[in-house]
């Protein structure tokens, strides 16, 4: 409840997977959050869409969370409660810290929003 979706983002996930957000989270615009969709590629004898999906669990966005623009979630993520992560970002591995702001290519844990 009460969370906010900005314009031209995406929220989805492949069979076997899942997305999750918690409440009064912020996705801002043009925010990719895509659970699942990777490929098995080890064959070269089949084309890698004929591989089938990899999912690495589906991703889970703690409660009041702002997103900022751009931002690309990836599959197997994990964020807790109250981060901020910022424009631009990768986030390829889980933030298990509250309350801190991350960014980056990958996004990464900088500070703690808590004065």
């Amino acid at each position: 409840s009460n969370t906010v979706v900005g314009i031209n983002s995406v929220i989805h996930a492949v069979k076997g997977s899942n997305v999750a957000l918690g409440e009064d989270v912020l996705v801002s615009a043009y925010v990719y959050i895509i659970g699942g969709g990777n490929y098995h590629h080890g064959r070269a004898d089949i084309p890698i869409r004929e591989q089938g999906l990899v999912s690495k669990g589906g991703i889970s966005i703690g409660s009041n969370v702002w997103i900022g623009a751009s931002v690309n979630i990836t599959d197997g993520v994990r964020i807790a409660p109250g981060n901020i992560i910022g424009a631009y970002g990768l986030v390829n591995k889980s933030i298990q810290k509250k309350d801190y702001i991350s960014f980056g290519v990958p996004a990464k844990p900088q500070k703690s929003r808590i004065q």
